[in-house]
């Protein structure tokens, strides 16, 4: 599903709206925020539902501007936590006692 030429007009509704719960999943968002998947899926389909029958902005749309936003975030947070973090943990530490995560920064203090 990460592949750049990804298609969603390729699937069904019904599997965008697997794919959408499969994202959320994925993100962590059922488990942070306790959401029960029934609960998300009745959303989404109320979501799906509410789509006018338009030939752009439909539910094939919005799930592309979605899986988009998901893709972009996912590769941001994967960069920034390969390349930004470190740097960031370095200067906190050089700079507070306590680091980013209310920890102590050297063991010793």
């Amino acid at each position: 599903m990460l592949d750049p030429s990804w298609n969603p007009l390729s699937h069904s509704a019904d599997e965008l709206l697997y794919l959408s719960l499969a994202i959320f999943r994925d993100t962590g968002l059922l488990s942070h925020f306790r959401l029960p998947l029934p609960r998300l899926r009745q959303f989404l389909v109320a979501v799906r539902l509410k789509y006018r029958p338009n030939p752009y902005h439909n539910w094939y749309h919005g799930f592309g501007v979605f899986y988009f936003a998901y893709k972009v975030l996912s590769l941001l947070v994967w960069r920034c936590a390969s390349t930004c973090l470190g740097p960031l943990r370095l200067a906190d530490d050089a700079v507070h006692p306590v680091g980013l995560l209310g920890m102590l920064a050297t063991p010793d203090l």
